[in-house]
């Protein structure tokens, strides 16, 4: 079955990885996440591509996908925070989370992001208070 996901050498990898550590864990192939990353935008080549950091925030990810140009979503400041570290400018973020306290959009605004997403009408009121001129 993994001969139709991975390749032989990918999956000794995968083998070899497993055998040194207990279950449960994670293994994620960074050489994947760049082909992955470069497919997509080849097929959508105007497009800014948003990674959301929930999905998987390891570094190792984050870096790579920093490194090819992506673009991040974020759900928390703790996630804005870990992709500005990384080196990341803000203006490569939409706070895509639809429930935000006040003072997160407010500290995400002060630290540069200037794209959120919304669903409800106190959000927009929270937007327009603490994130002056943002796109929404």
């Amino acid at each position: 079955m993994h001969r139709a996901y991975y390749s032989a050498a990918e999956w000794q990898k995968i083998v070899t990885c497993a055998a040194a550590r207990e279950t449960p864990f994670l293994v994620v192939l960074l050489d994947r996440v760049r082909q992955k990353f470069a497919e997509f935008r080849a097929a959508f080549p105007s497009a800014k591509i948003y990674y959301a950091v929930k999905a998987n925030p390891d570094v190792e990810v984050l870096t790579a996908l920093r490194d090819l140009g992506s673009c991040f979503d974020i759900a928390s400041i703790y996630e804005l925070d870990r992709i500005l570290g990384l080196g990341v400018a803000p203006e490569r973020t939409s706070f895509g989370n639809t429930i935000k306290k006040a003072r997160h959009i407010r500290e995400a605004y002060e630290k540069g992001v200037r794209l959120f997403a919304t669903d409800s009408e106190a959000d927009v009121r929270h937007l327009a208070q603490e994130a002056p001129g943002s796109r929404v």
